[in-house]
């Protein structure tokens, strides 16, 4: 509902053209993600997920919504487009091993998807939908960020953290996801000529947390459960430090 509602805004030619550019910028993001997750950890595909993958829907959209308006979701909702095509691709090879169990209709069934595509169709159309309906999703979308509370909560609840922290491959996890990643997308930003306010919500994407999909995909695939929910947990909590930091580092703000 929060990705349908920034999409519910009337038809700017300009505001298209700067989505064509996040979509592109969203896969080189998904790209350098990749590669540092390759590089580090070539032998662990599961790890490689905790690095590629970010929680762009839960941790990504709300910050820039409170950061930067409603603008900026409809950006991060194409980024969360990206990311979300990937993870049943690339993520579930990654936890497999084996392409078998990509599936295009869960692709193009997930929830975040057909809110794209269905926002995208109004958007362009200039459709109008009556106060009840608007009002309705505005308050749906609204429940975005406590969701995402509660469900960060269930995985803390069922993570050892005292374990987790002495953990050499999660401190190795989380400086890749929290400082390395971001740092090179920084650098690739301050070079490419765009509106700063992509440019933010490209960043903010890159320093989100691991993406509280693995627990749930590595449970359903016969992964460790626990070691995602763990990274999933730790990441999130030092986001609250490595993040904040990212952003003061920003030349374009």
């Amino acid at each position: 509902m929060l990705i349908l509602e920034s999409l519910l805004v009337p038809f700017e030619p300009g505001k298209l053209v700067l989505g064509v550019w996040i979509l592109v910028l969203s896969g080189a993001v998904m790209l350098i993600s990749a590669i540092v997750g390759k590089l580090f950890f070539k032998r662990h595909p599961l790890r490689q997920f905790t690095v590629v993958f970010s929680n762009v829907g839960f941790m990504g959209i709300p910050l820039v919504r409170s950061l930067l308006g409603n603008e900026a979701v409809f950006f991060m909702s194409l980024f969360n487009v990206v990311l979300t095509v990937l993870v049943w691709m690339y993520g579930v090879y990654l936890l497999t091993g084996s392409w078998k169990d990509v599936s295009l209709k869960k692709v193009i069934l997930n929830p975040c998807i057909l809110a794209v595509i269905v926002g995208l169709i109004f958007f362009v159309c200039g459709v109008h939908l009556p106060v009840v309906i608007t009002e309705t999703i505005h308050n749906l979308g609204n429940l975005n960020t406590g969701l995402a509370m509660l469900l960060l909560g269930i995985y803390l609840a069922q993570t050892d953290l005292a374990a987790f922290f002495v953990k050499k491959e999660v401190w190795k996890i989380s400086i890749l996801r929290l400082v390395v990643v971001p740092l090179i997308t920084l650098a690739m930003l301050v070079l490419i000529p765009i509106d700063n306010t992509v440019r933010m919500v490209l960043l903010v994407a890159a320093a989100t947390p691991t993406g509280g999909l693995l627990p749930m995909l590595s449970q359903q695939f016969d992964q460790d459960y626990e070691s995602g929910s763990g990274v999933v947990s730790i990441t999130t909590l030092l986001s609250l430090i490595t993040m904040p930091l990212c952003m003061m580092l920003v030349p374009f703000a």
